[in-house]
């Protein structure tokens, strides 16, 4: 099973001390910096599923799916409401 948490904020408006006040979950005004934001993932051949992730910005939770490309150097992310034709992808990049 695979869980994931904020290590570093990357985006220009990052603060180390910013809280996820929108969450309505235990999570409710704890710092983002150090939260798990991935939980309950399981691999399923060349793909992570079943798990949720917590949107810090809304405070919403979606189900979620993983997918390596290039060599382990992108993780393709599908955070979706019910199905997964109902929800929007976005790609990570391995940080050096």
């Amino acid at each position: 099973m695979l869980s994931g948490t904020v290590v570093k904020g990357l985006g220009a408006g990052d603060h180390p001390d910013a809280r996820c006040t929108a969450c309505s979950d235990a999570r409710k005004d704890q710092l983002i910096l150090g939260m798990t934001i991935v939980d309950h993932m399981r691999q399923t051949g060349d793909e992570w599923n079943g798990g949720h992730i917590l949107d810090p910005e809304n405070g919403k939770v979606y189900r979620c799916t993983f997918r390596l490309e290039d060599d382990g150097q992108k993780l393709v992310v599908r955070g979706y409401i019910s199905i997964s034709l109902l929800g929007r992808s976005q790609t990570w990049i391995r940080q050096p």
